[in-house]
């Protein structure tokens, strides 16, 4: 079968993980479209027939410290969340701070703006380094409505016509930086509305070519989870389905979840690689400037390859290839 040649280009970035060694190895040539940022992957497709497309996508690797991450915070005011709110509070900043020392930070929040009982605010510092918060008080069951409403932009998206809140819909218009990662955070003791498969429906029309992580601070269950009103399964289906994480709100003390949150910042930022799809079929090669990369030096899961810490920094500034396939 006539092969079909299909190019494209899309926004991409890097992540970490184990050893490294090589094998010298010639790399192939395709025409390529133009890269139009240091952030880009150039991606060639091609229909092998059968249902089977092979794609090769090709990277520069990263600089650490250097990708930007923009972080918006949803968090729950309602009647129960007091203490958790107190917990977003007082860990914010120092979490900022230390995220920032990993990639370049940008935080918005959407909560009820007050520095005392349900309410949330952003420090100074961080609304000064660009940080918006949007003052909306969010209920127990739509942090991902409000979340949806102030990402809509085209009041014609399925999503955003049937989901509308006046105080928030289109705030965070203009937020985003070009070529920086997406990450979501909710913080809630209820469950969603709105199913997880509906919202990252919403997320893949508005954001094709993008993968934006989702985190939630959420019950886990009545067992481990006591505090909660509902157990957040939505939001667990969303953290899973968007290679996110999620920590158990009714945790005494936070810091633990914000250090593994930072943790997931420096991963996100300055070491992860997003493939086309999250259901790879086959990895066929992984190549750093032409030579082929042993597998003990990356992983890859749910469509991101991870680059081992140190390959990533001996290698800054080289190309990382990638070929693999999937199945339409």
């Amino acid at each position: 079968m006539k092969k079909r040649i299909i190019f494209s280009l899309l926004l991409g970035f890097a992540t970490a993980f184990t050893g490294i060694f090589f094998q010298n190895c010639g790399s192939n040539e395709f025409a390529f479209s133009t890269i139009t940022s240091s952030a880009s992957v150039k991606r060639q497709e091609v229909d092998l027939g059968g249902g089977v497309v092979q794609v090769t996508d090709k990277f520069v690797v990263r600089a650490e410290k250097q990708s930007m991450i923009d972080m918006v915070w949803v968090v729950d005011n309602s009647g129960s969340m007091s203490q958790e709110a107190a917990h977003v509070r007082n860990n914010v900043l120092a979490f900022a701070t230390a995220a920032e020392k990993e990639a370049r930070l940008k935080m918005a929040l959407i909560s009820l703006i007050s520095n005392k009982g349900y309410g949330t605010y952003l420090p100074d510092s961080l609304k000064a380094a660009g940080g918006l918060e949007i003052n909306a008080t969010v209920s127990s069951h739509n942090a991902l409505v409000m979340l949806g409403s102030a990402l809509c932009v085209d009041p014609n998206m399925p999503f955003c016509a049937e989901y509308k809140v006046s105080n928030a819909q289109g705030k965070l218009n203009g937020f985003f930086r070009d070529g920086a990662k997406k990450l979501f955070v909710i913080v809630t003791d209820d469950e969603s509305q709105i199913s997880s498969s509906t919202f990252l429906q919403f997320l893949n029309d508005k954001y094709p070519n993008e993968r934006a992580r989702i985190f939630g601070f959420v019950g886990l269950g009545a067992g481990v989870s006591p505090c909660q009103a509902k157990t957040g399964q939505q939001y667990v289906n969303l953290s899973s389905e968007s290679a996110g994480a999620v920590y158990n709100i009714c945790s005494e003390d936070w810091t633990s979840h914000f250090s593994e949150l930072t943790q997931a910042v420096s991963v996100i930022a300055n070491y992860e690689y997003e493939l086309k799809v999250s259901q790879i079929k086959e990895i066929i090669s992984v190549k750093i400037n032409g030579a082929v990369l042993s597998p003990a030096a990356y992983t890859i899961q749910n469509g991101v390859l991870s680059l081992n810490p140190t390959t990533s920094m001996s290698l800054a500034g080289g190309e990382l290839e990638i070929v693999y396939t999937y199945s339409i």
